[in-house]
């Protein structure tokens, strides 16, 4: 917006965008009081620390006679993700958090839709619009008293298979015709769901085989691609289960969209584990671990650590007159060395999950691995497309594309989830049409009937 008004251009700034718009009411705060000033400077800077962190923009603070509240909005321009409704939600959470540690009261509502965004007004006055029902029903959820932080249906579908919500009593909202489905989200860390895996045993089979080989002193890579929901956490469970019943050590990475562009995140978790840092609080207490296992054979090369776990390790000589070039070539052959020496003692399961958010140096790294980490399995899960992962398709990783379920698997993952002897043709064709074959869709549109009143238990 900046720069079309430098320009005297502001045609293009306008246009209808997916977003999710959070908004929060607190209700409990005086306006009347000697200390509001402060006070709402205090918690204006709280929410934009909040919604800076998540990468969401603080669009508006409202101080009239229905309170005080704040609009947050996900998804505007340039800093739009693929988990906008995952980040809203986690930010909803944060601030309900923290307003409570402060004594102070807040209701939040949570909506998705596409709005109209854009610049209003004229050469005297305008402003950044975000015009749209999400908006509208976001800031009407906020007003209710029914949980904490309420969503819609659309953010929970935007949510996918990263958290889990309870249903709630449909509710009748100003401006809509009929009563809104509303969910309320769990307090229990995020999951991903269903936990009951249906029609994936040929999946299960080629992940079985992967495991087999590194048992044998051979390597294998697997990566499984799917939509949100598709079911690849559960597939990757389902393997972490198997790799341990068979004796495997499974290490797990997993790749955060606000760091796709730091050098070998993707591999943190895998080493944090590996070294046996992940029970030791402090970096200070990681380093003297090190020190006294590694130092002795790796004494000039700990500080290369750092590249994947922020350390804090100062340079030693022999590192700080590396090229940048031969300090990168270091820091792939070391952990290379660092997992070909635990796969020897051990045969591995290496899971790198969020692939999509990957950066180039890990996607980098376990390409060399794959092929030649003997005693090892990886075992990757992506969402399309697959761009970034074709040079480790191409080097002989095994691709396992996750399919829509059939009618007859969508009624047997109903039955399931529900506890139910059988469920209604009818009704497993309606659920497998509305969620076009997509296991957690399927399941949460199941439990949301059920637990709306709409899908009955029979005697029978």
């Amino acid at each position: 917006v900046r720069h079309g008004i430098a320009i005297g251009e502001l045609r293009w700034a306008a246009e209808l965008r997916h977003v999710i718009a959070v908004c929060v009411q607190l209700p409990g705060v005086d306006q009347a009081a000697a200390d509001f000033p402060p006070r709402i400077h205090e918690l204006s800077r709280l929410v934009q620390q909040v919604c800076r962190r998540h990468e969401g923009v603080l669009r508006c603070l409202a101080v009239d006679d229905k309170g005080v509240g704040f609009q947050l909005v996900f998804g505007l321009p340039p800093l739009s993700h693929d988990d906008d409704a995952l980040r809203a939600l986690r930010s909803a959470r944060e601030l309900h958090a923290e307003f409570a540690l402060r004594g102070v009261a807040s209701s939040i509502g949570i909506a998705a839709g596409d709005a109209f965004i854009g610049v209003l007004g004229n050469d005297l006055r305008r402003h950044y619009a975000v015009i749209g029902d999400a908006v509208n029903l976001a800031s009407r959820l906020s007003h209710l008293k029914d949980a904490p932080v309420l969503c819609d249906e659309a953010s929970v579908r935007d949510c996918a298979d990263r958290a889990r919500f309870t249903a709630l009593p449909r509710v009748t909202v100003k401006g809509w015709s009929e009563p809104l489905p509303i969910w309320s989200p769990d307090h229990e860390a995020e999951v991903r769901a269903p936990v009951t895996l249906v029609g994936r045993a040929d999946v299960l089979d080629t992940v079985d085989a992967a495991l087999a080989r590194a048992r044998n002193g051979k390597s294998a890579t697997c990566v499984v691609v799917g939509e949100s929901g598709m079911g690849k956490s559960v597939v990757i469970g389902a393997a972490r289960r198997s790799a341990i019943d068979q004796g495997l050590r499974v290490l797990v990475g997993e790749c955060a969209r606000i760091e796709q562009n730091t050098p070998f995140q993707a591999l943190r978790g895998i080493y944090t584990s590996l070294l046996g840092l992940d029970t030791l609080a402090d970096n200070s207490a990681r380093r003297a671990h090190l020190e006294a296992v590694w130092g002795a054979a790796h004494g000039d090369r700990l500080c290369l650590r750092n590249a994947v776990i922020p350390l804090d390790f100062n340079d030693s000589p022999w590192a700080a007159g590396l090229l940048p070039s031969e300090r990168v070539a270091s820091i792939r052959s070391l952990l290379a060395e660092l997992l070909q020496a635990a796969a020897r003692e051990h045969p591995l399961l290496l899971v790198i999950e969020d692939a999509q958010w990957a950066d180039d140096e890990s996607l980098l790294l376990l390409e060399r691995l794959g092929r030649r980490l003997a005693g090892a399995a990886i075992l990757i899960s992506t969402r399309p497309p697959i761009l970034a992962l074709n040079d480790l398709i191409d080097s002989g990783a095994t691709l396992i594309e996750l399919r829509p379920l059939t009618a007859d698997e969508c009624g047997t993952l109903i039955v399931t989830q529900l506890g139910a002897v059988s469920v209604a043709p009818d009704v497993v064709a309606s659920l497998h049409e509305r969620a076009a074959g997509n296991p957690f869709f399927a399941a949460e549109l199941a439990r949301y009937l059920f637990d709306s009143g709409d899908l009955e238990r029979s005697a029978d």
